[in-house]
């Protein structure tokens, strides 16, 4: 048999053929249709993701006035394509982040008009100030998405900038209201690559503060850099009342960026914040501009007294400048000037001591920091100077405010003069705040206690007040009990009694806040007050409560109100899940051995009082009478009190305290 002129498999041969074609063809239209579409989106995600990373770069920039100290965010330059099995991506794209301007002379924001009063008003005077500053602009380096805008940051406002517009992508802060914000960049930044870069934004000069600037003829004007359109910052502006001109020279400066003159209304009265950030390399700190005079300008001393005085240098951005040595002199008068720390802290402050001669004079105390200073680094001080202080011409009081605001200080009470500490909540030390009034500078306070085995120490003993009159110390807590801390001057002194305690010991706890209270305005404190805390945990009802005053001549207790509440019963308990009150008709005799009072039975309108679980009770007593027929007075007088209750799982028990107010 012969095969030499079959042709049945030629069939089967053309067909391979074919499919392999087909799939040539194939594998071509997708990789030169379908995986540049694929890639062209994976840009356009990856600029929309970039363009909210540049939004916190902007946000962390404009949130440096105000004392921020600037933050490092992470901008993804270039982006990674995904990864095919067969077909092929063009190398990963990258991208430029650069700076704009803040190298150039030509890029500056201006400010002109602004004056301010007093020493600031020196260096604010009208006239104009001119900052360097620019931009910060991301070009991406796309392989398929040609039609990717940069991303430029400007004065406050992120801008995406296309071929033929710039749209404005965040609003405006340069103008708000009446508070001017002027954000300043320095430093030079230039990054291409296709991973992450960190863009480090470094608080050059920032602080709390603000400058109240004004010009009552002329408009102030702001100028600044811009690649917007005049109708663009007209848009931004819409709204702000006090933008009277909106005015862009585009390409004033080079062929992207022009320049934009805000005039803002005259008359009113703005809050000038400003401050400078570094990015990149080469960025330059601030120097001192001008000094002004903090406090103890115009104060009034006796002779023999002595004045803090304290002065402040700033940059011209009107922040604080660190490390800057300041000399003080007496031009006028009499006195002696002594430095306490002539180099300025990091509130850009440095403080002096003058010293009143033994007669009465006018002083005039300079301080400077240039060796030919001109008028806005000096500042001056100026000192009257009277006869000599009278003994009691100012006092000494502990100050409950600031001791009560302590670590471990469970309350103070103005009243009795007595504060609760808890030894266990903190490491023994409490600080302890005294003041004069009026106030007074460098008076010397002696501090004491008539207890040694439960205050140990008192750190300083001897101290003097500051310039707010204010003198500290510090106490070391030993054991639990009473003491009495007095604070003593030439003038006089003050003295409170600190209840030491153990933090929270379950149970139903007095405050110590017992008080006479002159309830109807007759001068006599004829209703008591005290408070207890429920230190369970769970809500605590008060059944009964049992008065004994130590002094016999107490005999009854009767109110002469008709009502329900604090002074309007003989006895009310104020509580935060249910008061509780007694109300006698016609009052209650105390007997000598003491009165028993059942928060449920007793008198003709009754209530038990719950509190909840660290819960305050607290008790009214009104009104106290004596065996003469005469309000008691209750301010001076010792009751011994026993309250008992039931808690809620049916427990009962009883607490005995005295109140001594």
């Amino acid at each position: 048999m012969s095969f030499r002129d079959d042709e049945r498999g030629q069939a089967i041969q053309v067909g391979a053929v074919l499919l392999f074609a087909a799939l040539i063809i194939a594998f071509s239209s997708y990789q030169a249709f379908v995986v540049p579409n694929q890639n062209r989106q994976v840009e356009f995600n990856h600029n929309q993701d970039v363009q909210g990373q540049l939004q916190e770069v902007r946000n962390a920039i404009v949130s440096v006035p105000g004392g921020n100290t600037g933050r490092s965010v992470t901008v993804d330059l270039g982006v990674e394509y995904p990864s095919r099995l067969v077909a092929l991506n063009p190398g990963p794209a990258t991208g430029t982040l650069r700076t704009s301007g803040t190298t150039d002379e030509r890029y500056n924001l201006t400010i002109a008009n602004a004056t301010a009063t007093g020493e600031v008003g020196d260096f604010w005077n009208g006239s104009t100030h001119v900052y360097n500053t620019g931009g910060l602009v991301y070009a991406p380096g796309y392989n398929r998405y040609d039609q990717a805008p940069q991303t430029v940051y400007e004065n406050s406002v992120l801008v995406n900038q296309g071929r033929d517009r710039s749209v404005p992508i965040t609003g405006q802060q340069l103008i708000e209201g009446d508070q001017i914000t002027l954000v300043t960049l320095n430093g030079s930044l230039s990054s291409t690559r296709s991973g992450p870069i960190s863009a480090d934004l470094q608080a050059l000069s920032t602080s709390t503060r603000t400058v109240s600037v004004r010009n009552d003829s002329h408009n102030l004007t702001l100028e600044v850099p811009t690649r917007l359109s005049e109708d663009r910052w007209e848009n931004l502006t819409d709204g702000e009342d006090n933008v009277e001109g909106v005015e862009v020279s585009e390409g004033a400066l080079d062929g992207e960026w022009g320049l934009l003159r805000l005039d803002l209304a005259s008359d009113t009265t703005y809050d000038l914040r400003m401050a400078k950030v570094g990015v990149g390399t080469g960025t330059e700190g601030t120097d001192g501009k001008y000094l002004t005079a903090v406090s103890g300008n115009g104060e009034s001393l006796n002779t023999g007294q002595s004045q803090r005085l304290v002065a402040e240098i700033r940059d011209d951005f009107n922040n604080p400048v660190s490390g800057q040595e300041v000399n003080a002199s007496v031009v006028d008068g009499s006195g002696s000037i002594e430095p306490i720390d002539n180099v300025t802290d990091e509130d850009g402050r440095v403080a002096f001591r003058y010293d009143a001669p033994s007669g009465a004079t006018t002083a005039r105390v300079e301080t400077s920091f240039s060796p030919s200073p001109s008028e806005s680094q000096r500042a001056s001080f100026e000192i009257d100077v009277a006869g000599a202080a009278e003994s009691g011409s100012y006092g000494i009081d502990w100050l409950f405010s600031e001791i009560e605001s302590e670590a471990g200080v469970r309350s103070c009470f103005q009243d009795n003069r007595t504060c609760i500490y808890n030894v266990d909540a903190d490491d023994g030390t409490l600080p302890l705040t005294a003041e004069t009034t009026p106030t007074v500078s460098f008076a010397s306070v002696d501090f004491s206690v008539n207890d040694t085995n439960r205050i140990s120490d008192l750190q300083p003993s001897t101290s003097e007040t500051g310039p707010s009159g204010v003198a500290t110390t510090d106490a070391s807590v030993e054991a639990v009990g009473d003491v009495t801390l007095r604070a003593t001057t030439d003038a006089g002194g003050d003295e409170f009694t600190l209840r030491i305690a153990r933090e929270n010991p379950e149970g139903l706890v007095y405050n110590g806040d017992g008080a006479g209270v002159d309830v109807d305005g007759s001068g006599v404190p004829a209703g008591l007050r005290f408070s207890v805390t429920n230190n369970y945990q769970q809500s605590l009802r008060i059944t009964d409560l049992s008065i004994d005053p130590r002094q016999n001549s107490i005999e009854e207790l009767d109110v002469v109100d008709f009502g329900i509440g604090p002074w309007e019963d003989e006895l009310h308990v104020d509580t935060d899940l249910q008061s509780g009150y007694v109300d006698y008709a016609g009052g209650e005799t105390i007997p000598n051995s003491g009165l028993t009072i059942d928060l449920s039975a007793d008198g003709y309108q009754t209530a038990e009082s719950v509190t909840s679980a660290s819960g305050t009770a607290t008790v009214h007593l009104y009104q106290f009478f004596g065996t003469n027929g005469a309000q008691a007075d209750m301010s001076s007088s010792t009751v011994e009190v026993t309250v008992q209750y039931r808690l809620a799982d049916g427990t009962a028990g009883s607490e005995t305290f005295t109140v001594s107010p």
